[in-house]
């Protein structure tokens, strides 16, 4: 009896076997090996759900069951349901469509694609004049624990219909790897996108690792993309890894008409244009929050830059480097502001490496701005708060005198710094720190609020009215908050102080003084005549 059900059992595993063998020969080569999955995975809220009403049992699909995978997503039944992909590589014949389905008449509203582990599963195609991945249509998606490889002008796109509504996209544990295309995940005209501890990169010159924008910048054809109503809103990410390594390419790129974007933890990495590039040049850019990000583009321009209408931007708690500048507001060819920017509370450096020979940088020959390089620069700024950030910056000089240039085409003196001259041999440079200016604003300063350690970090060199300054004077024994244009001293902290012990005041400085000019122990408010101290009785000397 025992060998009966022995052999049973064996011939239902052989025809078990046969079965996923077939369906193995149709589309998936399973690896010899499993990588190890993600060590790290950051999850800020709860995984929301895009379950369908209680009346209706969700379908669940294997992906082997079918001859291909678009046949497994055609297979969905309405209102939508789950493809289930197992691990290996699936090799596409032609771009996935995720796009509106019918099934019986009836319109399937959500899909979601289901890996095995980004590390194990992989969907791989080679289109170079369009996308691997169209999500474009009015549902739900969702796509999680799988990689997207291969070549494309795009590797995933999400384009909306404008009578539709929202798309609600959600990506998690995806991996995006463009190494030869010119948008990694391009959300156009996309509503409610959340990605969750997703990596994306981009290599190639120019490229965009993950674009959100209501225009159709690369001339893409897909059913929805001509009419995507002209704007598009709320974009999360949590947790997220985007490298761009291209020269000149960009990590995230937001495009107006836009509005509420959060970037919660994650990181950053570049070599090329911006990590962050927030362009309102086509419409209101608004509403951005980013919060404990980390950004290292050491051989980058700028960690980020904006143009245009861009208001309401959050910076927080967060650590952030480029070898350019850190912060960056361009003015050239609009007419909007910086206005109503929040950064407070970071880390910002200027961690300029992109003289050492190899380092294949789009900062090498970023112009030296006069004056020196500022870690915010922004052309046009209005109601803006800008306080308690820690301020540094390097740069590579000659370790000694006998330094190379470029592998021997001339040398360098000892702690020189390589300008566009010439690269330094790592062997030969090393890191010489500097204090850079906190803030640089070329054209227009209205209303805004700045606390800095010294006055002479900060720079207004066009018109400023109602800016309050608060810094340290120059010999650093006392606050001073200056008024107005911040040119001249107005006032310094209201703390008693013993006037006297102020070793650089200026004519106009007011003072509560804690010492000689006090009346029966009680401090006094003291005025700078340009000679002493006095106090101060009535208005204000003019």
């Amino acid at each position: 009896m025992a060998f009966i059900i022995l052999g049973l059992c064996g011939v239902e595993f052989w025809l078990q076997s046969s079965k996923e063998s077939k369906a193995l020969d149709h589309e998936v080569s399973l690896p010899s090996a499993t990588p190890a999955s993600s060590s790290e995975h950051v999850t800020l809220e709860p995984m929301p759900t895009f379950a369908p009403p209680a009346s209706r049992s969700a379908a669940v699909i294997q992906a082997m069951d079918y001859p291909d995978l678009q046949a497994a997503v055609d297979a969905l039944p309405y209102p939508g349901g789950v493809v289930v992909l197992a691990p290996g590589e699936y090799r596409l014949k032609k771009p996935l469509d995720l796009t509106d389905h019918y099934n019986n008449g009836q319109k399937t509203r959500w899909i979601e694609l289901r890996g095995s582990g980004e590390y194990s599963t992989t969907i791989v195609g080679n289109f170079p004049d369009s996308v691997i991945v169209d999500m474009s249509g009015s549902g739900n998606f969702v796509i999680e624990d799988l990689a997207i490889a291969g070549k494309a002008r795009c590797m995933v796109l999400s384009a909306r219909k404008e009578e539709a509504g929202g798309g609600g996209n959600t990506f998690k544990n995806v991996l995006v790897r463009g190494d030869d295309c010119e948008v990694g995940i391009d959300l156009m005209g996309s509503e409610c996108n959340r990605f969750y501890n997703c990596m994306i990169y981009v290599s190639k010159p120019d490229a965009v690792a993950l674009l959100f924008s209501a225009h159709n910048d690369l001339n893409i054809k897909s059913p929805y993309i001509e009419n995507t109503g002209g704007s598009n809103t709320e974009l999360r990410l949590y947790g997220c890894f985007i490298h761009s390594y291209g020269v000149n390419s960009v990590g995230l790129k937001v495009q107006g008409n836009a509005n509420d974007v959060s970037i919660y933890g994650g990181y950053f990495a570049s070599k090329g244009f911006a990590a962050i590039y927030l362009e309102g040049m086509k419409g209101n850019l608004g509403d951005v929050l980013i919060s404990g990000l980390r950004v290292e583009a050491e051989n980058g321009l700028y960690a980020i830059y904006a143009r245009g209408a861009v208001r309401n931007v959050t910076l927080e708690g967060s650590c952030l480097g480029a070898a350019g500048e850190v912060v960056r507001y361009d003015a050239e060819g609009s007419t909007g502001w910086a206005e109503g920017w929040s950064i407070m509370h970071n880390s910002l450096t200027i961690q300029d490496q992109s003289r050492l020979v190899g380092s294949k940088s789009t900062a090498f020959n970023f112009p030296e701005p006069k004056g020196g390089r500022a870690i915010l620069r922004l052309d046009r700024m209005v109601n803006c708060r800008i306080e308690n950030n820690w301020i540094r910056a390097y740069r590579m000089v000659a370790k000694n005198s006998g330094a190379k240039r470029d592998g021997g085409a001339g040398s360098a003196a000892m702690g020189e710094v390589i300008d566009n001259g010439g690269l330094l041999a790592a062997a030969d440079a090393q890191l010489e720190w500097y204090t850079p200016l906190t803030l640089v604003c070329s054209q227009s300063a209205i209303g805004n609020t700045i606390r800095v350690n010294k006055r002479s970090e900060v720079r207004f060199d066009g018109v400023a009215r109602g800016n309050r300054i608060d810094a340290l004077n120059d010999d650093g024994e006392v606050r001073r908050t200056y008024l107005g244009t911040g040119s001249s001293a107005d006032l310094l902290n209201l703390n008693p102080v013993d006037v006297q012990a102020i070793k650089s005041p200026k004519t106009g400085d007011l003072a509560m003084d804690s010492g000689k000019l006090r009346k029966d122990g009680v401090p006094c408010l003291a005025y700078f005549n340009g000679l002493s101290w006095v106090p101060l009785v009535g208005e204000k000397p003019r």
